[in-house]
């Protein structure tokens, strides 16, 4: 009998962990106590099999999960399989053979004296009803929508596809439908009736720019930064419409030029994706939230004319403390909005209310310097 004791999670959830609660293998013959295997090797062990006369088990000591075995009485470690990378993970065996599974895809280990493991090929079917197309209704399947300046019409993403949609008359236009092609997160790029959304035709993420969202027929769309923007998350276009910068699953973010399709780097985050991005009224100046120290976030805010990035640190609420930023302290309902280019949007969504005082945090876009004492 083969026994798991201590951590019965997949060595795949927690890599390379060697705490206190890592898998530990036990074996028992006949009427004897168990004894424990393998005390010598520093590892996380899950999935202890009886194979033959051998004992096999995922461990990742060696850096990366896959299946080894040993004697029943700890002897002769051997490897079966040569992942790095990938793990094995789930296996099981009908006392032969070993089954297990690596990155979605079913592997086959024939026996402990295989040479290797072999990716077992699997089609599934389905019945003709399930394959045939079907209509499908687009409110069901709403995505993200971004507005034009004239409140007119929008650019709206259903179900993997972009179309042009006006508010009242007029058929909708399609910008953005190509089977096996999925197209996301849509926006306006001011007036200059261009649009720009991401893509994944070439695989990993890119952005197409549209010249005509708005006429009958517009232009095919260009593509720009294929591969250099990671898997977007956010986008966010510049009210003059020559830049997107765009928020990257792995917390980057990135600052797309419109024309020319160059990418900057403006900031990287250890600690997630960064969020609520948010233009000055002039193109100058972009703000987010990005998180870090956990549990904590702080705002952000850059001058694009030179990539400078200043911090704003959470509850110092002080004039200079950011150049070019004029801090707006406990602000009450009618103070004139039009004071404010540019308002944080943590704390957006508390100034349509009535509830009081609120803190924000304007950018000066006038000056383009630091506020005087």
């Amino acid at each position: 009998m083969a026994l798991l004791t201590g951590g019965m999670s997949d060595p795949a959830w927690r890599k390379r962990y060697r705490g206190g609660t890592s898998g530990r293998i036990w074996v028992q013959e006949g009427d004897a106590p168990f004894r424990q295997l393998l005390t010598d090797v520093a590892g996380h062990f899950a999935s202890p099999l009886l194979v033959g006369h051998r004992l096999a088990f995922l461990s990742d000591h060696e850096g990366t999960g896959n299946i080894y075995s040993v004697a029943l009485d700890g002897s002769e470690l051997r490897r079966h399989t040569d992942h790095d990378g990938p793990y094995a993970r789930q296996a099981s065996t009908d006392g032969e053979r070993v089954i297990y599974q690596c990155r979605g895809e079913l592997w086959l280990l024939a026996d402990l004296d295989a040479a290797s493991a072999a990716p077992i090929e699997i089609s599934l079917g389905s019945d003709p009803p399930g394959r045939a197309p079907r209509l499908i209704s687009a409110a069901e399947h709403v995505g993200d929508l971004s507005v034009d300046q004239t409140g007119q019409a929008s650019a709206v993403e259903v179900r993997g596809t972009v179309h042009w949609l006006t508010h009242r008359d007029g058929p909708a236009r399609a910008l953005a439908v190509t089977t096996g092609v999925r197209a996301r997160l849509p926006r306006v790029l001011g007036r200059t009736g261009r649009g720009a959304w991401v893509t994944d035709a070439d695989g990993p993420d890119a952005l197409e720019i549209s010249d005509g969202i708005d006429a009958e027929a517009g232009a095919q769309p260009r593509r720009l930064a294929a591969g250099a923007i990671g898997r977007a998350c956010d986008l966010a276009a510049a009210p003059d419409g020559s830049a997107i910068a765009v928020a990257a699953r792995d917390g980057h973010l990135r600052l797309i030029d419109v024309s020319s399709g160059g990418v900057t780097d403006l900031a990287a985050s250890d600690d997630g994706e960064v969020s609520g991005l948010a233009w000055s009224g002039d193109s100058a100046w972009l703000a987010w939230s990005e998180p870090g120290p956990q549990p904590m976030r702080r705002i952000r805010i850059a001058r694009i004319a030179d990539g400078t990035v200043y911090d704003h640190r959470p509850g110092l609420l002080r004039r200079r403390q950011v150049p070019g930023v004029l801090v707006q302290a406990r602000l009450r309902p009618g103070v004139r909005r039009a004071l404010l280019r540019l308002v944080v949007p943590v704390w957006r969504a508390a100034l349509p209310g009535t509830a009081g005082r609120v803190d924000a945090i304007a950018v000066r876009t006038a000056a383009g310097r630091p506020p005087d004492r």
